[in-house]
């Protein structure tokens, strides 16, 4: 227990080091006196440093933000929970969603016949030769057209003050998930189906739903876990145009604006990183006492 614990401190470390070092790798190869390109250990080194030293200070941490008025300074607690919770919420709906989704159809697909798994595929194919951007904005398009129409907004199309939008976007951010899982899970589900313990289930004259629901997805769901971390990466990478097109304030978008700061970025960055990794490890060690108690029920 205590090698785990220290091989995840670890872990965190190295993880806290690399961003500190990568967010301060331009002062290594440039001379801030003579705005010219040269290689600045020296510098680069007391940056570091004073990046430490203004983390010891956390609360107090600010940045300066430009507007027509004028620049102000703005503390960074608690300026940030706001736009953190807000695209958080966003990230992590989008992801249960997309799950949902995805098993719902490879259910389906898995009982289906031929002609009804090959229009499914047809309507897959389709949807992700579409860019993502593409159908958010036509998205957008359809409910400001129906809001034209017939007068109702049956949900928030883009944030402006203190409406925002939660449904529109959180579907938009599923779409392209949920064909990546799809298209997983199907994969999986094909490499399952022919092992001998599913012939021996339909020998037992248990239904093809029964099977897919009992036996198939306990080793779907694990195959699935270690390509996670990839879906995680491709919805934060999303996120970052969804509060562009949605007029989201978001984290990312905040990070955007704080990124002449360089303490005030390894903060965001830390907050943005910190959550995914703890999740990884709580999901991995989940994972591997599911896995060794399937073990123990087969043997």
């Amino acid at each position: 227990m205590l090698r785990k614990i220290s091989h995840i401190l670890f872990q965190l470390l190295a993880t806290f080091i690399t961003i500190l070092c990568l967010i301060n790798a331009p002062f290594l190869f440039t001379n801030m006196k003579e705005k010219s390109i040269s290689f600045e250990p020296f510098q680069f080194i007391n940056h570091v440093g004073g990046t430490l030293k203004e983390l010891s200070l956390l609360q107090s941490l600010s940045f300066e933000q430009i507007s027509l008025s004028g620049t102000r300074t703005i503390p960074l607690f608690p300026t940030v929970f706001e736009p953190y919770t807000y695209s958080f919420a966003i990230l992590f709906a989008a992801f249960f969603l997309a799950l949902f989704i995805a098993t719902g159809i490879s259910y389906v697909y898995f009982l289906s016949s031929k002609q009804l798994k090959d229009k499914i595929d047809k309507i897959v194919f389709l949807l992700e030769a579409v860019p993502d951007v593409m159908i958010m904005i036509g998205l957008q398009v359809f409910f400001m057209w129906v809001l034209r129409t017939t007068g109702n907004k049956p949900i928030e199309i883009m944030t402006f003050s203190d409406n925002r939008a939660y449904l529109l976007p959180i579907f938009c951010l599923a779409i392209l998930p949920t064909l990546q899982m799809f298209r997983m899970m199907i994969l999986y589900i094909k490499e399952e189906e022919v092992k001998p313990y599913v012939e021996v289930a339909y020998g037992k004259g248990f239904s093809a739903g029964y099977i897919m629901r009992v036996h198939l997805f306990k080793n779907i769901v694990i195959h699935l876990f270690h390509h996670s971390k990839t879906i995680f990466v491709f919805l934060l990478s999303n996120l970052f145009v969804l509060e562009y097109v949605f007029h989201m304030h978001g984290i990312i978008k905040f990070l955007i604006q704080v990124q002449r700061f360089p303490t005030v970025t390894f903060v965001v960055l830390i907050m943005i990183l910190l959550p995914f990794y703890v999740l990884s490890q709580i999901s991995s060690n989940s994972m591997k006492k599911w896995q060794a108690q399937m073990k123990g029920e087969i043997a």
